[in-house]
């Protein structure tokens, strides 16, 4: 069973529809709200009904084969990346939602983390910031501000990204903010400084290992930043299990075991 963080259930049946797995209208299970949870930020909340969080997973399995068998998710980190892609992730990431709100579906989920440098660009990192409904949450989460903080804006702000990139018609379209080049250079410095602010909430040790896929809204190299930064809207997020050994590691351990070295 997969140990599901965040789930956007709209993006799910819309995905399950297009594979050809689904109707029109959404299932009573998938109307069910699976709110979200966080391993640091975690208040009480409710637990969703076991049927439909298994109808869900059922779904999700489903839609990820989908979607490598027809849009190739690559990695977000991946030279080429562009508004309109699917990508996977599988990196530390700190996450919550913000600003406080009185009902959870009114916030942003926020997500942040940075790859390493890779071979293709040394010297050079990438940055993923993943923003979605706070309602998608599995379970109810602390925010990353108070009421009225200078930081309500730059949320409402992200907030509207995700919205316009989410409301195209097709995977792979191009988002509104993609088409609209008089804004391009202001959603660049807001995401930046969102990114920078919500990567000193979250600081590295922080942060805990997430995996998923999800939708590009927005790539941003800003002059002066060694940091690349991906802007997406995530399908899922999930804690994965932990990584094996490999199998020639486990076998040297078990030589050094038996030989007492």
């Amino acid at each position: 069973m997969r140990e599901l963080v965040y789930l956007s259930e709209q993006k799910l049946q819309r995905m399950f529809v297009a594979s050809g797995r689904g109707v029109g209208a959404p299932s009573a299970e998938a109307a069910v709200g699976l709110p979200g949870l966080s391993v640091t930020l975690t208040t009480a909340s409710s637990t969703p009904a076991p049927d439909g969080l298994a109808d869900a997973t059922r779904k999700l399995d489903k839609v990820i084969r989908f979607l490598k068998r027809n849009h190739r998710p690559v990695d977000f980190a991946a030279q080429g990346v562009r508004t309109g892609h699917w990508v996977s992730f599988d990196l530390p990431m700190g996450w919550g939602m913000g600003p406080e709100a009185a009902e959870a579906s009114d916030g942003i989920a926020l997500f942040v983390g940075t790859a390493s440098a890779v071979a293709e660009r040394p010297g050079s990192a990438t940055g993923l910031l993943l923003c979605g409904s706070a309602g998608h949450f599995r379970h109810r989460t602390v925010t990353a501000s108070r009421p009225g903080s200078d930081r309500d804006a730059m949320y409402q702000y992200l907030a509207d990204l995700e919205a316009a990139g989410d409301d195209e018609a097709g995977p792979e379209a191009a988002s509104r903010a993609d088409r609209a080049p008089d804004r391009t250079d202001l959603d660049v410095r807001v995401v930046c400084s969102a990114f920078d602010a919500l990567s000193g909430h979250w600081p590295p040790p922080e942060r805990g290992r997430m995996r998923g896929h999800a939708r590009v809204l927005l790539t941003a190299d800003h002059p002066g930043r060694s940091t690349r930064l991906v802007v997406a809207t995530p399908l899922y997020v999930e804690n994965p299990p932990p990584r094996l050994p490999s199998r020639w590691s486990r076998l040297w351990r078990r030589g050094q075991a038996r030989t007492g070295s």
